[in-house]
């Protein structure tokens, strides 16, 4: 073991590090010496430093000596959290000398740190901007001293001057983040869905640069002589019909359920394939003289300004179409062998996309998405759930700086996104994604009962026809939410009543067990079609949406209420409507049903003239008037993930909020209980159909105080029935009592967050 030395050589001097300075170009590398230095200087078994990342909100490991190398870029700290971070957060040296005794010590899997007991920290900081932590471990109790304290403090004011001009100027001189930023980088962000995708980067938003450098840096394409002009044409038409018999097969292999969002997709792209004043342009510029590939770029950029610079949402949308078919003849111009038109072997990244490209580029075996920014919208992450695409949303910018064919592991489960990843981490997924593959699904119970008795329902939420089937293969107890607006949302106009009966009534054919209720249009917020041309509102969420949208527009929701009215003819039918608020809204909602029903005997039409009538408790103006709501209603049916940020003015995107948003805030579980309470005393049906109720807790709660139907993802059906299954309801009124009692969001954690 190194011996310590006398406190005045404790302290790097500033000509050390002043030469580290001096000869890097990669802020990795220069992190990684510093951190060997100091070590050596303290005589420290470990020395790592963490960065904070301002944006993120959190802190990064960046270096270390004495743990896992794997575990830089790997180990993430909010402010607070942990040791380090309440060194960060509380801008102060923390030294312990246990520090596995400490109440805020966070364990992190394989990265060695649990034979180290003696911690010191201490922030990077200039000022009050924070910079980072850097932290000093020992396989001794006690080791650190006051003394190690102040020379490691006198070293972290000695690197943070340094360290915050290297990141600028080391950018800077890259011309951009190092490249050594994009290698073995991995970046947090808020996956849904439940795999592990591994393929290549593509850009959506900058297609044709993909087709720039074309392979071996040959020119495929001359446009020299008439002979050669001929030679253009004829390749140009040859990759004008291959794409047209690829958008035939893609259009007859689309699977009957998926016909609600799939269906005719692609017929816009087939049309302008055949556009004289498209491709026929193209091959107008090819007999002047120009390229194909370059008549193919040309002629797309003069539709995407023109699409782009229209006032109208639905032209707009038009962008993507146009660049999906500039891709798919550069690709087949160029041959299988530069690259395929489909995306098979991509990752797709972009910083907007439409539900109907969403729907394309799965079709074309896209293997995952990420998404940027304001791209990311609840109906896209739904979707994407629907489809089985494992999706990343960030806020991170980095992500579109990723190069072209740079490799990329999405893991949805963790929230993580490596960038070109070491070969540690490229097996470690590779294993655990092959042993998936062959896992066996497990027995999944059909009806459950807790163990005293009481009988439980968990149904499936589901979007599109495609997620019956997975409702089905799960054993859920029916549908307890089928969320109509997908059909809207996807096309580019509004469904007609035909439409929208055909696809009401295969949804309830292919339910075999179970009810299915049917929530009447809830577009508006971030679930708004481009065509439909509305104004855009300052504040969505508190805007036209929901069942205020279909009242304002009587002439949409009589198609709907006409086309469930028609699919139920012998069956049971329930209808829901959303984001009720008030007894006029919902007393008029069924004055429209009643309008229906009354229109279609008199055509002689089949139809269920006798609906269930619910509505969705989502706002907390729906809890104030719960008793007159669950009075008037047949059923009842809480929103949990709208009702949570409507009660605490929380919205779970915004990462700077993200961790208020908890369903079992005192606020919350007050209005669940009132909710519960007003059911039970007028004898109406209530179920739960929000992310909350799949919270084993949550579920604890809510079967505490009264509540015995659950709609949820269909992927979370067979845990939760196991789990349900080991309960007892006299202990979840017990849990619910204690929850109920707490008065602070901490008290509430400390019952929730176990």
């Amino acid at each position: 073991m190194a011996v310590k030395r006398d406190n005045i050589d404790l302290i790097v001097s500033a000509s050390e590090l002043t030469s580290l300075f001096d000869k890097k170009s990669s802020l990795s590398t220069l992190l990684q010496d510093i951190a060997e230095m100091v070590a050596e200087h303290m005589a420290a078994d470990v020395c790592s430093i963490y960065l904070y990342d301002q944006l993120q909100r959190e802190l990064v490991l960046r270096a270390t000596i004495g743990l896992a190398r794997s575990s830089i870029g790997r180990v993430k700290l909010k402010p607070g959290e942990g040791i380090t971070g309440i060194a960060l957060k509380e801008l102060r040296p923390v030294r312990e000398a246990r520090a596995t005794k400490n109440p805020a010590y966070k364990y992190f899997e394989n990265i060695e740190e649990e034979k180290y007991e003696a911690f010191l920290a201490v922030p990077i900081k200039k000022g009050l901007n924070r910079i980072g932590v850097i932290t000093l471990q020992h396989r001794q109790p006690d080791y650190f001293s006051k003394r190690d304290t102040a020379a490691l403090k006198a070293i972290a004011s000695q690197l943070a001057a340094s360290i915050e001009n290297s990141q600028m100027l080391i950018g800077l001189r890259a011309g951009k983040t190092g490249a050594d930023d994009f290698s073995n980088l991995m970046i947090q962000g808020t996956g849904r869905g439940s795999t592990t995708a591994i393929g290549r980067a593509y850009i959506l938003s900058s297609r044709g640069k993909a087709y720039n450098k074309r392979p071996g840096g040959k020119k495929p394409f001359s446009p020299e002589g008439a002979d050669k002009i001929d030679v253009n044409i004829a390749a140009f038409d040859s990759a004008l019909e291959l794409s047209m018999n690829q958008l035939e097969e893609l259009q007859f292999n689309v699977d009957d359920s998926l016909s609600d969002v799939a269906g005719m997709i692609f017929t816009a792209h087939f049309l302008m394939l055949r556009d004289e004043n498209y491709t026929g342009e193209m091959r107008n510029l090819i007999t002047t003289g120009h390229c194909p590939d370059d008549a193919v770029r040309q002629i797309t950029a003069q539709y995407v300004d023109i699409f782009e610079g229209s006032d109208m949402p639905g032209i707009q949308e038009k962008v993507q179409d146009i660049k999906d078919l500039e891709h798919r003849l550069l690709a087949n111009l160029y041959g299988k062998s530069f690259e395929s038109a489909d995306y098979s072997a991509n990752i797709i990244i972009s910083d907007d996309i439409f539900p109907s490209e969403l729907v394309k580029i799965w079709l074309q075996k896209a293997r995952g998405l990420v998404l940027y920014g304001s791209g990311v919208t609840a109906h896209i992450s739904i979707l994407a759930r629907s489809l089985g695409l494992p999706l990343f949303m960030t806020d991170d910018r980095r992500v579109m700086s990723i190069s072209e064919d740079a490799e990329l592991i999405l893991d949805s489960r963790s929230s993580h996104l490596y960038i070109n990843p070491s070969d540690e981490i490229k097996v470690s997924y590779k294993t655990a994604t092959a042993a998936e593959a062959v896992a066996v699904k497990e027995d999944i119970p059909g009806q459950i009962t807790t163990t005293d008795g009481t009988g439980l329902k968990i149904q499936a939420n589901i979007n599109i026809i495609h997620d019956v089937d997975a409702a089905m293969d799960v054993k859920a107890d029916g549908i307890g939410l089928y969320r109509s607006e997908f059909p809207f949302i996807i096309r580019n106009e509004f469904p007609s009543e035909e439409e929208q009966f055909r696809i009401y009534q295969k949804i309830l054919r292919m339910n075999k067990v179970g009810e299915c209720i049917f929530r009447t249009l809830d577009i508006g917020g971030d679930k708004m079609p481009g065509y439909a041309s509305l104004k855009a509102e300052a504040n969505p969420f508190l805007g036209f949406r929901g069942i205020r949208f279909s009242l304002g527009h009587p002439e949409v929701f009589q198609e709907q209420i006409r086309a469930m009215l028609r699919a139920g003819a012998g069956r049971d039918l329930k209808i829901m409507f959303p984001m009720v608020s008030s007894m006029d809204e919902f007393n008029k909602a069924k004055e429209i049903v009643a309008e229906c029903i009354i229109s279609l005997e008199s055509e002689g039409s089949e139809l269920n003239s006798s609906p269930l009538i619910g509505a969705m408790v989502e706002v907390p103006a729906a809890v104030g008037i719960i008793d007159n709501l669950s009075a008037a209603a047949d059923f009842l049916s809480i929103g949990t993930n709208d009702l949570v940020m409507y009660t605490l003015a929380v919205d779970r995107t915004n990462e700077r909020v993200r961790g208020m948003y908890k369903p079992w805030h005192p606020a919350v579980l007050r209005s669940l209980q009132t909710v519960a309470e007003s059911a039970v005393i007028n004898a109406t049906e209530l179920s739960v159909c929000g992310e909350a109720a799949s919270d084993s807790n949550m579920m604890k709660f809510l079967i505490g105080i009264g509540v015995r139907k659950f709609s949820v993802d269909p992927l979370k059906i067979p845990g939760m029935k196991r789990f349900a299954s080991e309960l007892s309801v006299s202990d979840c009124r017990s849990f619910a009592e204690k929850a109920l009692a707490a008065e602070t969001v901490k008290a509430a954690d400390s019952l929730f967050c176990c």
